[in-house]
């Protein structure tokens, strides 16, 4: 009762080959899944609070000699039996309580500051909301990309009360353990869209398998108004919409991260 939004999360080493301990040589990685909840380089969903909530976070090891571990925060410090801390040691088997006030809104890393831990994946990112965000200037509506045709077609909004005269529009595409890659082509926009208009725009359908794709990553880039005044995002991936595949598939409300070539 004391708190606004609680989260829990498990830090665990995990053998996917299921190779027992005493064959396994010390030094050897492969097979081994470092994740936080089970997710690995930064596809934990859920980690969303508003600013200003007050924040219990319950933190949990498991597993063996292998899962000692240090929960840190970027961004933030949380309250530990009394005392500010940013990382919080946790031995196999041990839980930790800490509190956190979201006062710094943004998009931060959370991770297990053991280097080796680290580099192998075991690392999140949470987000804190701004208590009085800005309205966004379109929305993305009905969209189909998985209908075998020779473009995908997406539905897009001016939500605002004056024509839109130039838009910029990033698309990426959620591949693998949910990575983001460029959806190269451009999409066909008829200008001007005026207030409060639903336009339907389109791009050439020319991606190799695009059947595996899990999902689509859009958000404007840049606006330009017809009075000449501009719009920019705050940030990346402000006003996105992530359109899944998978109809069931949990809201992330944090862009995946970046496949980088």
């Amino acid at each position: 009762m004391d708190v606004d939004r609680e989260f829990i999360t498990l830090f665990m080493v995990f053998d996917q080959l299921k190779e027992a301990e005493e064959t396994r040589n010390p030094n050897d990685e492969e097979g081994l899944y470092h994740s936080i909840n089970g997710y690995i380089f930064s596809n934990l969903p859920g980690l969303v609070m508003k600013q200003g909530e007050r924040v219990r976070w319950y933190l949990a090891a498991m597993g063996n000699e292998r899962d000692v571990h240090s929960a840190h925060w970027h961004g933030k410090t949380v309250m530990f039996h009394g005392r500010s801390e940013d990382v919080i040691p946790l031995l196999p088997g041990e839980t930790e309580t800490v509190d956190m006030l979201a006062d710094n809104p943004g998009t931060w890393m959370f991770q297990c500051h053991v280097a080796d831990h680290l580099e192998a994946g075991m690392m999140a990112m949470y987000r804190i909301q701004p208590a009085h965000p800005r309205s966004c200037p379109v929305e993305f509506d009905d969209a189909n990309f998985w209908s075998g045709k020779p473009s995908f077609e997406m539905a897009l909004k001016n939500l605002t009360a004056k024509p839109i005269q130039q838009i910029a529009l990033e698309s990426n595409v959620v591949v693998g353990l949910n990575h983001l890659t460029n959806a190269p082509g451009d999409w066909k926009i008829t200008l001007p869209v005026n207030p409060q208009q639903t336009t339907l725009i389109t791009m050439p359908n020319q991606m190799a398998r695009y059947e595996s794709i899990l999902g689509w990553v859009m958000f404007p880039q840049s606006l330009t108004f017809a009075d000449g005044s501009h719009w920019s995002p705050q940030e990346r991936g402000e006003c996105m919409k992530i359109y899944w595949r998978d109809k069931n598939h949990q809201d992330m409300q944090i862009l995946p991260p970046t496949e980088m070539p």
